[in-house]
């Protein structure tokens, strides 16, 4: 019979590797439980030179068998060889697959990337679970609410959702202030990946100010309730996308999908 190998994409919690402080780069690769990854890294310019603080944003997909993750590069992808150096580690680190692919070890308390050692942080940010259950917005539909405490939507548009004061109070308990700044620095990339995408498409975008969203169709009305009771606590980075000829979806905010984005608006 043949061998079945474990190939998954299932993790409990979101793997950061982080670079320690250092005068030449901050890198930062995230890797979560939703199948995708992303890969940051500034340059600091030098002292004495005209250097400019150079930037990459990355992201991609992963696989995982037993404790080696494939990251799979899609979207401004870096020279894997550069960026994992085989001169800077050893084989226990990780291995280059091909030009848009390596695996590395997530058994390893840290890797050499850019030839700069990155330490292994575990995050509990969002399981896999919650972020299957985020993608059906029906679970946040209400019937009715008082036009007082909600934001009446009328124009085809993408709504952009931030985290209030309290859920950032909360987040700043339970992750502390560095882990939360590091969850704020990656959904802020994310945030403007889909704003910059959206002025590609001319699409409008508005940025929610009640938690009461109230979208008016054209031949239907849906409220949305982003604290509805009883369901799952939605990402505090969010977006909704709305055509006033459909119910409004949410948007996958790791893995932007151009075509499902520009159908749903025909």
């Amino acid at each position: 019979m043949p061998i079945i190998e474990d190939v998954n994409t299932s993790i409990e919690n979101s793997i950061i590797f982080q670079s320690e402080s250092n005068g030449l780069a901050d890198i930062r690769l995230t890797i979560m439980p939703n199948g995708k990854f992303t890969y940051f890294m500034q340059i600091i310019p030098q002292p004495m030179t005209d250097d400019e603080v150079a930037t990459i944003n990355s992201t991609g997909k992963w696989t995982k068998k037993a404790n080696w993750i494939k990251l799979l590069f899609e979207k401004d992808k870096p020279t894997i060889s550069a960026v994992f150096d085989i001169n800077y580690a050893d084989s226990n680190q990780f291995k280059i697959i091909d030009t848009n692919t390596v695996e590395i070890n997530i058994n390893q308390n840290g890797i050499y990337i850019w030839g700069i050692y990155c330490e292994k942080e575990n995050h509990k940010n969002i399981s896999k679970a919650d972020y299957d259950s985020y993608n059906e917005i029906n679970h946040y539909f209400i019937s009715e609410a008082d036009s007082i405490n909600s934001q009446i939507i009328s124009d085809n548009c993408v709504v952009l959702i931030y985290p209030t004061e309290q859920q950032i109070i909360k987040e700043k308990e339970k992750f502390g202030e560095e882990d939360f700044h590091i969850i704020t620095d990656d959904n802020n990339f994310y945030m403007s990946n889909l704003i910059e995408l959206m002025q590609q498409l001319d699409i409008k975008t508005v940025t929610s100010e009640k938690r009461i969203l109230k979208f008016l169709g054209n031949t239907e009305d849906y409220i949305v309730n982003l604290d509805k009771k009883n369901e799952s606590e939605l990402p505090h980075w969010n977006a909704i996308l709305f055509n006033k000829k459909r119910s409004p979806i949410f948007i996958e905010m790791t893995d932007l999908d151009k075509e499902k984005i520009t159908n749903h608006m025909k």
